[in-house]
């Protein structure tokens, strides 16, 4: 089976290498991809060069959706790089931390969170 996916893939290969460095057609359809691609790219960097605030203001969008206790969190950005402070329930830390790393135009998170193992205890926390 190994075998045929080789050859499935090198066939694939020899095939795209064909259709881009075709004598006739193959610059124009170079320059197309060429396009396509910077399209792409440039579509990327302004998913990434977002403004601190209104990359706060997605992260705490989204908190109601990742977490049982939104409000109990607070998020700071600058630069990209978010700081993510306040109660959270244990099991819910991870989830948060690799959802916001995630994100469009975050570049770094600093957790600096306090996790507990059940709601009771954010509240006699924090009260």
């Amino acid at each position: 089976m190994r075998d045929w996916i080789t050859i499935a893939a090198a066939a694939a290969g020899a095939a795209a290498t064909m259709y881009y460095f075709d004598p006739d057609m193959g610059e124009r359809r170079r320059q197309r991809l060429a396009r396509r691609i910077g399209v792409a790219e440039a579509e990327r960097q302004d998913r990434t060069s977002l403004d601190d605030a209104e990359l706060r203001d997605r992260i705490q969008s989204r908190l109601d959706r990742l977490v049982s206790h939104p409000r109990a969190l607070d998020v700071q950005v600058e630069g990209g790089g978010v700081r993510l402070s306040g109660d959270i329930l244990a099991k819910e830390l991870d989830g948060l931390l690799l959802q916001v790393r995630d994100m469009a135009g975050v570049k770094r998170v600093i957790n600096a969170m306090s996790a507990h193992d059940n709601p009771h205890a954010m509240v006699a926390d924090s009260g």
